[in-house]
């Protein structure tokens, strides 16, 4: 009795029960990466650091009187108009790239957004960041220093775990290989 062996090749079932066939698309999350708990993690600390940072920059803006604390420390008390101005935009940037590092983690609300755009963002958010450190250390304000240095590391560890944790992986190395057995029609 002889037996036909076909061998199949079939991608593995996505954290979301998707096939994991990449067809390619700007949207196509089914080669998303599957959900770890250091990328909820990291995309909460993230966001929430992030969040932070904008509600400063939103007070700085409607007339804190922060100045020492933020854009070089050069001005004492309330910020100039157009300082101020800076510090609104600033926040809106922040509140963006919060939602974008939160997407990576697959959580907020833009978490079905394409995921080659939150990957962008996220990436930007993570560089935002780590030039954030640079800059608050070399900061002529003592102050600012003191506080956003360390504040910035925090954040852009957070954003580095979440891109680590959510790294894309070869669409090959998740293929399984499954061996069917098929009996064939000749018994002898």
């Amino acid at each position: 009795m002889s037996k036909d062996t076909a061998v199949s090749q079939s991608h593995a079932v996505g954290s979301r029960g998707e096939r994991g066939q990449n067809s390619g698309g700007l949207n196509d999350r089914s080669d998303s990466h599957p959900s770890s708990r250091a990328a909820h993690v990291g995309a909460g600390a993230a966001s929430a650091i992030f969040a932070l940072i904008a509600a400063f920059h939103l007070a700085v803006a409607a007339g804190a009187p922060l100045g020492e604390y933020t854009q070089g420390g050069a001005n004492q008390g309330v910020l100039p108009q157009q300082g101020r101005i800076i510090a609104g935009v600033s926040a809106t940037i922040v509140l963006v790239l919060a939602a974008a590092i939160l997407a990576r983690g697959e959580q907020g609300a833009l978490r079905k957004a394409p995921h080659r755009l939150s990957a962008v963002f996220s990436w930007i958010a993570t560089t935002y960041a780590g030039v954030g450190i640079v800059l608050n250390l070399i900061t002529p304000s003592a102050t600012e220093r003191a506080i956003w240095a360390p504040v910035t590391m925090v954040l852009f560890a957070a954003c580095l775990v979440t891109m680590l944790a959510t790294r894309r992986t070869s669409r090959y190395s998740r293929a399984s290989l499954t061996v069917v057995v098929v009996p064939s029609a000749d018994a002898s």
